[in-house]
């Protein structure tokens, strides 16, 4: 296969370096990792290529899944697990524990019930002490970071009222109501952050 023909994120190019070197420093270097909504797969190939101690498992909604799929097969640099369905809304969530949770640039389009969701069904598949990694732009108390994360925000709302970007403080609350504490909150380039949320031990 042809692997130029692949979807590609030109996104997923900017950003996968910036977010490895945090995952570097804050993940495990040995550690089973669930992605919810993996896309077209760049992180998952970039990340474990770099950090070959991670077992990544990648999921997605579906209709793309099997695109996923193949860029998976011809260019991760090891055999990875095959990309699941995942609705975060759904109780059908991966029947494993894992040591880490990922998602990029997926709550901004997610309406915020399935934010929610993810956020409650979650801790289930961490393991105590299990980290969760929120990569995307995010305002605060209700104010933008840039003027072009508000135009960004204008234009998704303008597609689809149940988009948009969430509030990172709004976020943290919901999170700690299901046992998911905010660590870390890390600025990234291009007015992005990494949120980094720990499960409570038991």
């Amino acid at each position: 296969m042809d692997i130029t023909q692949l979807r590609s994120s030109p996104s997923c190019e900017r950003n996968q370096e910036p977010i490895r070197q945090v995952l570097e420093q804050e993940m495990p270097a040995q550690a089973k990792v669930l992605e919810i909504g993996s896309g077209t797969g760049q992180h998952a190939v970039y990340f474990t290529r770099a950090m070959p101690g991670l077992d990544w498992h990648c999921t997605d909604r579906g209709p793309d899944l099997d695109d996923l799929q193949l860029r998976l097969d011809h260019c991760a640099d090891k055999p990875l697990p095959k990309a699941q369905v995942l609705d975060v809304t759904q109780a059908q969530w991966p029947d494993l524990q894992f040591d880490a949770a990922y998602s990029a640039n997926t709550a901004h389009i997610m309406s915020w019930s399935m934010v929610c969701a993810m956020l409650q069904r979650l801790p289930e598949r961490l393991k105590p002490d299990g980290l969760f990694f929120l990569y995307g732009p995010f305002s605060y108390d209700g104010a933008h970071t840039a003027e072009s994360n508000q135009a960004f925000d204008q234009r998704l709302r303008a597609e689809n009222p149940a988009m948009g970007i969430r509030d990172a403080l709004e976020l943290e609350r919901q999170a700690s109501i299901s046992g998911l504490h905010l660590m870390r909150d890390i600025e990234m380039p291009a007015n992005n952050r990494i949120l980094i949320f720990k499960r409570e031990s038991l």
